[in-house]
């Protein structure tokens, strides 16, 4: 678990030399509030990360509403930029980015800071620094709970008032390596029916920080363990309990379960030797491993003759139904068309991996796919790890084969994936006028390139002049 240096002993002296060192203008904000001048505290994460020694980037800074102009004045004397309103009604909050940090002031709410404190998600965050007194406010043991490692809420009403509070609270979780206390689950557990009706931009937000991360399986299962996770994918809820049939030795909710707990390890150990992906391929993986058999409910058939149970296109109704549920959440649309791209296409290695194919099968995949595919590889690895059904070794280790083929092409041939052969810039320099025929001619190109038919932009070039030249 990480280290947490005297968090419950530290003096309000030893605060202060932290507080000052991480910002330069805490010596000068305290001058400022005075005997007499306006009240001015630092709340939130900024407390909680000077107490665990971490840089200060975000500073969160409360006060009384009407004092709010003059600490913007103040804050501009020592940062550069200009403050922008987020939020709206009586909980908006003024935003200002200047270079390595970003300084948010926010008005109390309530009458005071302990009441303030009292309104907050959890005790490791409803701590304050009193610029004014020169002291740590912790009303809710808030350190306590940072050197126990314990995520608890701040009162029982806490997640009904705010239900994305439940992703924070797995989160928080993961970020301070914490177990979250069993009035806290339960209170996750009561409260999810209301993460639908949360902004979407916000349970979006939440998300996003669980699954960059490389443990975000440990995320999902915490809010699965409660039931959260059904709430805010319900699409989700069919594959409890759904049985799959020989190839699988667990349901279709504990094979997605068993999916993302294989897929964690393998972003940075896997026998393709692929880098770990970046934050955003960590999302779009987690998310495609999450989402990619919600489909299987409805395409769930059982041969009467056999018994065996198939699930035929259930690839295209689990991107259709992705990319549903992914539409409110504002992730991004790059990020939505990776997944879903992920998602279509998972079956494919594993169907290749169970007969011998040709070498222009292979290559037709790897162009088909694109720039997904070490995404995709990553995926079909721990799909196969969560099947573990009939002669799973031999299934697995053709996988992992068929993967080095399929890496060993597309490395080869990735320029070619990232530029295509020819663009409506070269059909209009041989005499095309602009038209529905360029799409059809740059199609047939790359058609052609898929069947190893034409390799260079040369090539490419000639088979057009032939073509006009023949119609």
């Amino acid at each position: 678990m990480m280290t947490i240096t005297s968090t419950t002993t530290t003096t309000d002296t030893d605060f202060l030399q932290l507080l000052t060192a991480g910002l330069p203008a805490a010596l000068d904000l305290a001058t400022a509030t005075g005997s007499t001048g306006p009240d001015l505290y630092l709340v939130g994460g900024s407390v909680r990360d000077l107490l665990l020694r971490r840089p200060l980037a975000d500073l969160d800074f409360s006060c009384r509403a009407q004092d709010i102009a003059a600490w913007e004045t103040f804050m501009l004397r020592h940062f550069s930029g200009r403050f922008i309103t987020l939020g709206q009604g009586d909980r908006t909050t003024r935003r200002l980015v200047a270079g390595d940090f970003t300084v948010d002031i926010t008005p109390l709410e309530g009458p005071d800071i302990i009441t303030d404190l009292g309104r907050r998600d959890f005790t490791v965050n409803a701590m304050a620094w009193d610029f004014r007194a020169g002291r740590l406010i912790d009303p809710h043991h808030g350190r306590e709970a940072l050197a126990g490692h314990r995520i608890i809420a701040v009162s029982p009403r806490s997640l009904h008032e705010d239900p994305v509070r439940i992703l924070r609270a797995a989160r928080f979780a993961l970020e301070l390596d914490a177990v979250i206390d069993i009035p806290t689950r339960e209170q996750m557990r009561a409260a999810a029916p209301g993460l639908p009706t949360a902004p979407g931009e916000r349970r979006g937000h939440e998300l996003r920080t669980i699954l960059t991360r490389r443990d975000g399986a440990r995320g999902i299962n915490l809010l699965a363990e409660n039931g959260a996770i059904f709430h805010l994918f319900p699409a989700l809820r069919p594959l409890a309990g759904l049985a799959q049939g020989n190839y699988h030795h667990l349901d279709a909710w504990e094979h997605t379960l068993s999916l993302l707990a294989h897929l964690d390890p393998l972003l940075t150990d896997n026998p393709f030797q692929l880098p770990p992906p970046d934050a955003e391929g960590q999302l779009a993986l987690h998310l495609a491993g999450l989402l990619h058999d919600t489909g299987k409910a409805q395409t769930r058939t059982v041969d009467p003759e056999t018994g065996a149970v198939h699930f035929y296109g259930h690839e295209r109704f689990s991107a259709h139904l992705a990319a549903a549920v992914m539409k409110p959440l504002a992730l991004g649309r790059r990020i939505r068309t990776q997944v879903i791209e992920l998602i279509e296409h998972h079956l494919e290695v594993l169907l290749l991996a169970r007969a011998p194919a040709k070498a222009k099968t292979f290559r037709k995949l790897v162009f088909r796919i694109g720039e997904p595919l070490p995404l995709l590889l990553l995926l079909t690895l721990a799909d196969s790890e969560a099947t573990r059904g009939r002669r799973h070794p031999e299934r697995h280790q053709a996988v992992i084969r068929c993967g080095r083929e399929l890496l060993e092409i597309y490395r080869a041939e990735r320029q070619a994936l990232i530029t295509p052969l020819i663009s409506g810039q070269d059909l209009i320099a041989l005499g095309l006028p602009p038209g529905p025929r360029f799409g059809e001619i740059i199609h047939a190109v790359r058609e052609h390139q898929l069947e190893g038919e034409i390799e260079d932009r040369k090539t490419a070039l000639a088979w057009v002049r032939r073509t006009i030249t023949t119609e």
